[in-house]
């Protein structure tokens, strides 16, 4: 049924939240408090974010640790992508086809 309707499960639901919410704060379509969140490594070509450790099951769940590894799982086309509405597109799909995949890059179990 997922198939057939083009549907996530839960799990990738979530996965595709999160992104969405580190898209907009990449492209400033976010409040300032929450773009203050994630800032890019020093080479800005590859569009990946500094990532933060965290040591525990409850703080790697928080948006400033979990929004910067799962962004830069995502391919640099995805990530490149400035226009909201043909990332989620973009994103959808890729979650649809590749969820196994971006699970074993980010080491989410």
């Amino acid at each position: 049924m997922f198939k057939e309707h083009h549907w996530l499960k839960v799990r990738e639901r979530i996965v595709f939240k999160i992104l969405l919410i580190v898209h907009k704060c990449v492209n400033d379509a976010a409040p300032e408090d929450m773009r203050d969140l994630f800032r890019f490594n020093r080479s800005d070509r590859m569009k990946k974010l500094e990532t933060k450790r965290c040591y525990g099951m409850m703080g790697d769940r928080a948006l400033s640790v979990a929004g910067p590894k799962l962004w830069n799982a995502l391919p640099l086309r995805i990530r490149k992508e400035t226009c909201t509405d043909t990332f989620k597109k973009s994103l959808k799909t890729y979650l649809f086809t590749n969820a196994e995949l971006f699970y074993n890059l980010v080491h989410m179990k």
